[in-house]
């Protein structure tokens, strides 16, 4: 089990370095965005599947007609992919403090209990982006102070930059 976790942390970083490696390609990852503001992320894709069969059963007295549907199964959109941590953060921070749920679920910027959670949280005083980790270990947290409480924006290192694992809003005491 011990090896297990060793080869974990390996892959992980790896990951890591990667990623660190593909900022320093393209001149960085993170930061406040530049003048043109946060990069957008990767476009993500949905996909949808669905059958429906009708069946007819014929008697001398009666034809009734059978239908038969098979429930739509929706495969998971593929999440957002970003180019940093701070980029997530920043278009989500955006996003929520204008209310613009539509643009995040539209672009799948984080699964969607986990907007549920940030549109669900009221904006307190005057919110602030406090900004993200440096993303060792292939993990990342970005806060976000609202009031007396916060916003925890936690991500995972992915193929190609970062994704939004989960979204913790806290009351603050």
């Amino acid at each position: 089990m011990i090896g297990h976790a060793h080869r974990r942390i390996a892959a992980l970083t790896a990951v890591a370095l990667t990623a660190v490696a593909m900022c320093a390609a393209v001149g960085g990852c993170g930061g406040d965005g530049g003048a043109g503001g946060p990069a957008p992320p990767v476009t993500a894709a949905t996909s949808t599947t669905s059958t429906t069969s009708t069946t007819s059963v014929s008697t001398a007295a009666i034809t009734p007609t059978v239908t038969a549907s098979t429930p739509t199964s929706t495969v998971a959109p593929t999440p957002a992919v970003f180019p940093s941590p701070r980029a997530a953060a920043d278009l989500l921070f955006s996003a929520w403090i204008s209310g613009d749920r539509a643009v995040a679920d539209a672009s799948h910027w984080a699964p969607a209990p986990e907007l549920d959670k940030l549109f669900g949280a009221a904006v307190i005083a005057t919110p602030r982006n406090r900004g993200c980790d440096d993303g060792l270990g292939g993990m990342s947290q970005c806060f976000v102070a609202n009031g007396n409480g916060g916003i925890d924006i936690d991500l995972v290192a992915a193929s190609g930059g970062w994704t939004v694992q989960t979204i913790t809003p806290f009351a603050g005491g």
